[in-house]
């Protein structure tokens, strides 16, 4: 629960399953991203569109996060993330920014390849 990124998988893990922790590590998770919010600190980005998309349920919300974690983190979990709320939230100038991205760089990625069609 030390991290914010474990907190989230725990939780992810809690509703899937009706465990007990599972409003607990909502909780937590919820207030731990305002206080990164208040500092200005989107560093936790991804984890908050996780969060949104995987414990909230909000696309829009998660998809604004996602974006804004793409602006400073590029990593395959980063691309993917931004694929699949793009998808959820029907916007294809995001996904056809991405594909162009992808085509430009060679990149390959069979899961990617799915929320790009």
């Amino acid at each position: 629960e030390a991290t914010e990124s474990m907190l989230l998988r725990l939780a992810i893990a809690a509703k899937k399953l009706g465990h007990p922790n599972a409003l607990a590590y909502r909780t937590e998770l919820e207030s731990r991203f305002e206080v990164a919010r208040q500092r200005g600190d989107f560093a936790g980005s991804r984890e908050e569109a996780l969060f949104q998309l995987e414990i909230i349920g909000d696309t829009e919300t998660a998809h604004r996060h996602a974006i804004t974690n793409w602006g400073v983190q590029r990593e395959p979990p980063d691309i993917r993330l931004l694929a699949r709320t793009a998808t959820s939230t029907n916007d294809p100038r995001t996904l056809d920014q991405l594909k162009v991205w992808v085509r430009e760089r060679g990149y390959e990625d069979a899961i990617l390849s799915r929320w790009l069609r």
